[in-house]
């Protein structure tokens, strides 16, 4: 499994589990990990999808929607659908039984200029590219996206 850095003592760990140092619980995670994973077992997205999605609603308040199965306030629930909006480009993953359905939207003043539909691993890795660009572009971030990015 691919390594990452857990996001409370920075420790490294196995991505997506919990750390083996801190023991807080807090998952270890990072999205170039989780894209080389999903190469590799495509049916790992199944376990990794919520904690996807807890990462980046914390890294990115407000820029992040979710639907998940069993209610919304079950954050640990199955992710139907996850939309991460990163400047100009919106990232789309959703999810309805077997199958999963990506996309990447680039929109410029409401105006929908291109749309596409990568396989998995290919649209974590231009997730990840475009909020390393966001994270380097000055913007004010949360904390959060630089774990989350880091590989």
């Amino acid at each position: 499994m691919s390594e990452g850095a857990c996001t409370v003592c920075g420790a490294p760990g196995v991505a997506g589990g919990p750390c083996p140092y801190c023991r807080t619980g807090s998952p270890v995670f990072s999205l170039g990990g989780l894209a080389a994973v999903t190469r590799r077992d495509a049916s790992t997205l199944d376990a990794l999808l919520p904690t996807l999605a807890v990462a980046l609603e914390e890294a990115l308040p407000g820029q992040v929607r979710v639907e998940r199965g069993g209610g919304p306030f079950r954050r640990d629930a199955a992710v139907r659908r996850l939309q991460v909006q990163v400047g100009d480009h919106l990232f789309g993953i959703d999810r309805s039984g077997r199958r999963t359905d990506t996309t990447i939207v680039l929109k410029v003043r409401g105006i929908e200029l291109k749309r596409g539909q990568p396989p998995v691993p290919v649209w974590l890795d231009r997730l990840a590219d475009s909020l390393a660009r966001h994270s380097a572009s000055g913007v004010d971030v949360a904390p959060g996206l630089h774990r989350l990015i880091r590989d």
